[in-house]
Parts: C-alpha cells; structure tokens; sequence
C-alpha cells in the first residue's frame, strides 16, 4: 500500500511539473515578480521584470506586433507603471499600455470568446494561436510594444520594469496565465504562454478555519490507522 502510494505521488508530482512546465516556452516575453511592497494605504505595489527569450526580438509593425497580455490581475487599481533601469533594452516610450476587462486591448490578432471565456493571442506561422480563461471581473494588463525593431539575439535580455497595483497583498507562485508574442529572424510570429506570481483574492477567515478543520480531521484519522496498523 505504501508502495503504491509512494508511486502515485510521485506520478503527481511529475504531471504538475510537466504542466508547469509548458507555460515556460522558449518564444516568450516572460515576466518574473522581484518583488512587493506594502503601501500602507490598503495597497501593494507588484513589481515585474520582463525578460525576453533567447533567439527572439520585438517588432512594432505589421498585423503580428509584439507584446504581452496578462489575465485576470485581480485587485487591479491606480496607474501601472513602466521604468527601464540597469540592463533594460527597451524604453519606457516603446511601449503602450492598456486595461481591458477582457481579451488582448490594442494588440492585433487578439480576440475574446464570450462563449468559451477565452481570450486568444494568434501568430504566425509556427505556432498558431495561445489562449486562456479570462473573466471580466479582473482586468488585462496588455503592453503592446510600440518601438523601434529589436533585433534577434542569442541570450535572454531584460525588456523593461512594470510595477502594477493591487488591494490584494496574498499571492502565490503561477497564479496567473499571460500570453505573448515576439518575433524570430525567420519572420515568423511565435506566440506562447507563461505563468506568473500574481495577487489572488484572499481565503476569508471561515475557509481558512474549514481547512484547518480538516487537516486536524485528516491528522486525527493517519493517527488512528497507523494505530490499527501497528
């Protein structure tokens, strides 16, 4: 029995990576929490470093323009905010930002299902399209890049800082999808996906205890077996 358990744990543990795993692409503009300060006025400030992957660039023309929609930025409030500062190779004026309820604001090749209550990020040709669930209760964060061509590199360079508000100072790793697009030296248009520590609406005081509750229930019942057992 332990055996066995042991093996289905392990087999979860390896789906969970492998899933983590596909939000990581290699043509993506990904972003990564540095870190969050409280306000002290109810507020937390969320700062991002948005990074792009190696061998790709950014472009401002055509029907396929570079840029990043993130989802559902739950407690969204104030003004977002861009600064590019030590080794960013964008500026803060190679970039524009909107906040839509739902789907890709300005960017081309964006759309939103009401149906499906996704909103879709199209490429080309490579991969085709990304999507994710989006809920109109929380608004997008979408940067449409705006600048001058960046040229392909092969390292990952530093895009720009954006600092983002919330009322919520609980997050968690992964909590929100963000779909991108850049391009490559082959002219194609790749788009991706990448999940990013974001705010989450806090558990109120009753769930928490609920859960509480349960463990102990749970710790009380592993007790009792391995007393059985013995």
């Amino acid at each position: 029995m332990r055996r066995w358990l042991k093996g289905f744990a392990t087999a979860v543990v390896a789906i969970a990576l492998s899933g983590m795993a596909s939000t990581a692409g290699a043509e993506t503009i990904q972003s990564f929490l540095t870190g969050v300060v409280d306000n002290g006025n109810g507020t937390f400030t969320y700062n991002y470093q948005l990074k792009l992957t190696n061998d790709n660039g950014l472009t401002s023309s055509g029907s396929f323009e570079s840029g990043l929609v993130i989802l559902d930025f739950v407690g969204l409030t104030g003004a977002q905010v861009l600064s590019s500062v030590g080794t960013d190779v964008t500026a803060t004026t190679d970039w524009s930002i909107s906040t839509p309820a739902t789907g890709g604001g300005t960017l081309a090749n964006s759309s939103y299902s009401a149906i499906t209550g996704k909103t879709t990020l199209t490429g080309d040709p490579l991969a085709p399209e990304v999507s994710g669930f989006d809920s109109a209760a929380y608004a997008n964060v979408v940067l449409e890049y705006i600048g001058g061509g960046l040229p392909v590199s092969g390292t990952v360079r530093n895009l720009i800082n954006l600092s983002l508000t919330s009322i919520y100072g609980v997050h968690t790793p992964n909590a929100v999808l963000t779909l991108s697009r850049d391009t490559k030296s082959d002219g194609a248009f790749p788009v991706e996906t990448f999940a990013i520590d974001a705010p989450v609406v806090p558990l109120p005081a009753a769930a928490w205890a609920g859960m509480a509750l349960m463990g102990f229930i749970s710790a009380n019942k592993l007790r009792v077996s391995r007393r059985l057992q013995a």
